[in-house]
């Protein structure tokens, strides 16, 4: 099956990493992840961070589930630092997520189960994030016109000339503050129009707010969120700490698939990590060490998922079942299987033998 998946687009932000690893020059500056480092390089743990982490240490004493949605201390003080009191607390509802880009996809997936034929408008340019994750959702999307390159600010005419095309129930994707990648920010009287805008049309905005603080202060870059939560009727935030408290190591992992690469897959991922995938491995033959057998076509993936209890190359992997059921049914079943196999093969020998082993060695 994941012998057929396309080979990704390259990230760019990767491939900007790759390329600063890559140059040997001394005088050289980081413009991959937007995460503070000091004059050698490093990305340092706060002092704040560290007392936290101190203060969990001595004071936790469970670690079993809180709710679905989170730690509600948590929510609640994230809420209270985005949002200030602009907002009603009887009209908040929250959740937890890995990271910034879960919880922009959270959002979108929640706007899809609301809204399905609704349009998500994301500026141009923006995080690329924000077109894969929207699409992930099943979600349409648009531009809207941004940035313009000339005078370095935000191209306010063009944005709410694009924005006019957009209908109620859609949805536009903001940045709330430290707009990525550009840096041009709205200003407290863009923030009043946005939101006079979205009332006026019944559009819903998406603030992603990942930057908190990098920009002028913590009170200063939550201003346009605020003004929103105050005066807009719908509203979604995604706020990140990953960012702000330099976290992005202590994010929660991604999903991950245990499988046997191959030799094609673990080439093409290997491609993925130094810059993008721009071949892909051809089929072979496979050498087992027997002169009489005849070559045998070998998968550029080197894989066997037909059988039951498949041959990667070099291990057999058996197919388990859920940890509920009884065994013994899927075992009948195998060893029927290998049974009717075996007597299928020693059949066609004794066949092509007429009952003289020795033709077995000769």
């Amino acid at each position: 099956m994941f012998k057929v998946l396309p080979a990704p687009t390259a990230d760019p932000i990767l491939k900007v990493m790759t390329l600063f690893r890559e140059d040997p020059r001394s005088a050289k500056v980081d413009l991959g992840l937007g995460v503070y480092k000091d004059p050698q390089g490093r990305t340092p743990v706060m002092r704040a961070v560290k007392t936290a982490e101190q203060k969990l240490v001595n004071e936790q004493d469970t670690k079993s589930y809180t709710t679905l949605s989170g730690d509600p201390a948590f929510r609640q003080a994230m809420a209270g630092l985005v949002l200030g009191d602009a907002a009603d607390p009887a009209r908040l509802a929250g959740t937890t997520s890995t990271g910034g880009t879960g919880g922009v996809k959270l959002g979108l997936d929640l706007v899809h189960a609301a809204n399905p034929g609704a349009t998500v408008w994301i500026s141009a340019p923006t995080w690329p994030n924000h077109m894969a994750l929207t699409k992930a959702a099943g979600l349409q999307w648009k531009p809207y016109r941004y940035y313009d390159a000339e005078t370095g600010a935000v191209a306010r005419e063009a944005m709410w000339q694009d924005l006019e095309s957009a209908r109620a129930g859609d949805v536009v994707i903001l940045h709330g503050c430290c707009h990525n990648p550009t840096g041009a920010d709205l200003n407290a009287d863009d923030w009043a129009q946005v939101a006079a805008f979205c009332n006026a049309r019944g559009l819903i905005p998406f603030v992603d707010f990942a930057y908190q603080g990098f920009g002028d202060g913590l009170d200063k870059d939550a201003a346009g969120v605020r003004l929103l939560a105050g005066r807009v009727e719908r509203l979604i935030v995604v706020a990140s700490a990953s960012n702000d408290h330099r976290l992005g190591a202590n994010e929660a992992p991604p999903a991950i698939i245990s499988i046997f690469l191959g030799d094609q897959l673990t080439d093409v991922f290997e491609q993925i990590k130094t810059g993008g995938a721009k071949q892909s491995l051809s089929k072979g033959t496979l050498t087992v060490g027997v002169d009489v057998l005849p070559p045998l076509p070998k998968d550029a993936g080197d894989r066997n998922r037909t059988s039951p209890f498949a041959f990667t190359g070099n291990r057999f992997e058996f197919r388990a079942v859920g940890a509920n059921q009884s065994i013994a049914g899927p075992l009948v079943a195998m060893n029927t299987i290998v049974a009717e196999s075996l007597d299928f093969c020693a059949s066609k020998l004794e066949q092509a033998t007429g009952g003289d082993d020795s033709k077995l060695h000769g």
